[in-house]
């Protein structure tokens, strides 16, 4: 937050223990400054969205038992991800 200042809104989803922590992140930082409250928007199904995005590169590496190296790990997954982009 230092560095790219105070969120306007906040996504999260319906899990009540992130909420909690966003208020108190944000009650601390209008202690120390002047600001409108942080907006929060909950979404039900985030998390849904969030695994449907992660399935598509899990699919194609699960058959690959390991990488030898980080850079034939970083193009592998960087082609993967292409491929669904196109």
């Amino acid at each position: 937050m230092a560095c790219d200042g105070r969120p306007v809104c906040i996504s999260i989803d319906g899990n009540e223990t992130n909420r909690i922590t966003v208020l108190q992140c944000d009650a601390e930082n209008r202690l120390r400054q002047i600001g409108r409250p942080i907006v929060i928007r909950s979404s039900k199904y985030m998390n849904k969205l969030i695994e449907q995005d992660r399935r598509r590169i899990t699919r194609p590496t699960r058959f690959v038992l390991g990488f030898k190296s980080e850079t034939a790990a970083g193009i592998t997954l960087a082609g993967i991800e292409h491929s669904h982009d196109v």
